[in-house]
C-alpha cells in the first residue's frame, strides 16, 4: 500500500507537469524505498563506490583492468592460488584489502569477475548488490571459473565452503590472485605459469657401442700368405 501510495504522488506529478520538486514527497518516497527495499540502499552505495575504485584502479595499473577480460593476455596457470585462504593479514596491504572485501564485496568482485572474463564489471555490481544476501552462490561460480581459466586443481566443495562460511577470505585470496595480474599488466610482462605437471622425461640418444678392435680395422698384424694357383703347399715331415 505505501508503495502504491509513493507511485501514485510520482504519477501526479508527471501528470501536472510539475516542474519544482516537492522534497517533502521526495524525501517520503525515497524513505518507503529504502524501508521496504533495503537492496536499494546498498545498490545506491556501492554504485559511487563502484564508479571511484574503477577509476582508482584505472590511474594505478596505466589500464582499464576492470573491463571485461582484461587478463586475458596474461598467462597465470598455476596448481593454485599463491596464498592460504587464511593469509588475509599477510602481504603488502593485505589488511586494506580484507577490509574492503569484507565491507564492499559486490565492488571487489565485480572487479575480479569482469577482468577474469566471468561477468561483466556493472552486470555483476547490480546483481550482486541486490540479491547480496545470496552473494556467495555468484562468488563460488565466479571461483570456479577462475580455476578453470587458469588450470587449477578443482575443489569445488573448498570453495563453496570458503565462500560460506567466510567470503571476505575467500574474496580476499582471490583479489590478490588478480592484483597480480593487474601488475603484469601495467609492468608490460607475463608472469610465467608453473607446471600443473610434472616434468617430461628427456629423450637422451643412446650412446653407440664401442667394440673391441680386430686386425682387421687396426692393421696391426700379419698378414697371412695367400696360396698361388698351381702351388702346392709343402709340408714338412718330422
Amino acid at each position: 500500500m505505501v508503495l502504491e501510495w509513493s507511485l501514485s504522488i510520482l504519477q501526479r506529478s508527471v501528470r501536472r507537469k510539475v516542474l519544482h520538486v516537492n522534497f517533502f514527497e521526495l524525501i517520503i518516497v525515497l524513505a518507503q524505498m529504502i524501508f521496504f527495499f533495503p537492496p536499494f540502499v546498498f545498490l545506491l552505495v556501492y554504485v559511487f563506490v563502484a564508479a571511484w575504485y574503477k577509476e582508482k584502479l584505472r590511474k594505478k595499473y596505466n589500464h582499464d583492468v576492470t573491463r571485461f577480460e582484461s587478463l586475458q593476455p596474461v598467462d597465470m596457470r598455476t596448481r593454485n592460488f599463491d596464498t592460504g585462504l587464511f593469509d588475509c593479514f599477510n602481504g603488502h596491504k593485505s589488511f586494506r584489502k580484507c577490509c574492503f572485501a569484507c565491507f564492499c564485496p559486490p565492488v571487489r568482485w565485480a572487479a575480479d569477475s569482469s577482468a577474469t572474463g566471468f561477468m561483466e564489471f556493472w552486470v555483476a555490481l547490480i546483481l550482486s548488490s541486490i540479491f547480496i544476501t545470496i552473494m556467495f552462490v555468484f562468488g563460488f561460480i565466479g571461483r570456479i571459473h577462475i580455476r578453470a581459466r587458469n588450470d587449477m586443481d578443482k575443489g569445488a566443495v573448498g570453495d563453496f565452503c570458503s565462500w560460506l562460511c567466510c567470503y571476505s577470505c575467500a574474496l580476499t585470496q582471490e583479489g590478490k590472485f588478480v592484483d597480480k595480474g593487474f601488475r603484469a599488466l601495467r609492468d608490460g610482462l607475463q608472469i610465467a605459469a608453473v607446471e600443473a605437471q610434472p616434468p617430461r622425461a628427456r629423450i637422451v640418444d643412446k650412446p653407440q657401442e664401442t667394440r673391441p678392435p680386430t686386425p682387421a680395422t687396426t692393421g696391426s698384424g700379419s698378414p697371412e700368405p695367400q696360396q698361388q694357383p698351381g702351388v702346392i703347399p709343402e709340408t714338412h715331415t718330422a
